[in-house]
């Protein structure tokens, strides 16, 4: 937008010579918002926890596909009618279709860190899901994609 303001500009003044006012022009830079996803930030004890998940992806691209594959499952994950494996099942086999094997190995302590999400809010044991353990998974895996999105 700008370049064509000027080019207009230089067009007038061409054209036209001196006598072209263009004080009146407006000129206001665009300015891009540079978030990928309107996510609120999260409470204390997740950002902690999603802070340090972030801080172990340190490719932009990764980042930013990783914020939005963790969005989508914590959309989701408030619909499953599931069980504990399940959900385990499902966050690995979306994240092999969705990622291939492009972060396999690249991110030393990230499936660590995802399996620890899980099991501080899901246990050991396998159960079928409440209701509230699939609000504080969503809400863990929000924050993660919070975090990713803040670092850039």
């Amino acid at each position: 937008m700008y370049k064509k303001v000027v080019a207009l500009a230089l067009l007038a003044y061409s054209v036209f010579g001196l006598n072209v006012d263009l004080s009146n022009i407006d000129i206001t830079p665009f300015i891009p918002t540079p978030s990928i996803l309107n996510i609120e930030k999260p409470s204390d004890p997740i950002l902690s926890i999603s802070k340090n998940i972030s801080a172990l992806v340190t490719d932009q691209d990764d980042r930013e596909k990783l914020a939005i594959f963790n969005y989508e499952f914590s959309k989701r994950i408030l619909g499953y009618n599931t069980d504990c494996q399940q959900v385990n099942d499902v966050y690995v086999i979306a994240g092999k279709l969705f990622f291939k094997s492009t972060l396999a190995d690249k991110y030393d302590g990230l499936a660590e860190s995802i399996t620890d999400i899980l099991r501080s809010v899901i246990g050991d044991d396998n159960h079928q899901l409440s209701k509230s353990e699939r609000k504080a998974l969503h809400a863990y895996f929000e924050g993660v994609s919070w975090a990713l999105i803040q670092k850039g």
